[in-house]
């Protein structure tokens, strides 16, 4: 009985990444249209907020930047989970950037991964500004915001 639930998971989870990793690639002129349907958003949803993650983490590594996607994606899943339609919180945002984009981490967040840490440290280091609250709702405007200051702090810019 776990062995099957535990299989339902595994499979589940590799549908929601080939989901998310190659609608992405092959659909690049909708993505105006998804930002679009992002800044509208009242509360930021978890396949939002990855779709902004995976996109930003592939356009890093054109750049050059070495970020893995796969293990981020299977960190970020055990902590936050995979229905795409669920609402995130800033900390659960903070976790999957924190995740994605190797940000600085505090010694708490390296004993204790979590939200609650990943939200201290990106506003400590100036990538969360404003209320700064793990639990509170995330809007996609703000959530735009956020990965536009955590892509400035990796290039150097912040």
């Amino acid at each position: 009985m776990v062995e099957a639930k535990r299989r339902r998971h595994i499979v589940r989870f590799a549908l929601v990444l080939v989901g998310l990793v190659t609608v992405p690639a092959a659909v690049p002129a909708q993505s105006s249209e998804f930002l679009d349907r992002i800044l509208a958003e009242d509360e930021l949803r978890l396949g939002s907020a990855l779709y902004l993650a995976i996109t930003a983490s592939y356009a890093l590594q054109d750049q050059g930047y070495d970020l893995d996607v796969i293990p981020s994606l299977r960190r970020v899943q055990r902590r936050v989970g995979l229905d795409s339609e669920a609402p995130i919180t800033l900390g659960q945002y903070a976790f999957i950037l924190q995740v994605f984009f190797d940000l600085p981490s505090g010694v708490f967040s390296r004993l204790i991964p979590g939200p609650r840490y990943a939200t201290r440290d990106l506003a400590h280091a100036d990538i969360i500004r404003g209320r700064a609250y793990p639990a509170m709702p995330l809007s996609g405007r703000r959530g735009l915001r956020i990965i536009g200051r955590a892509l400035a702090y990796i290039e150097g810019d912040l």
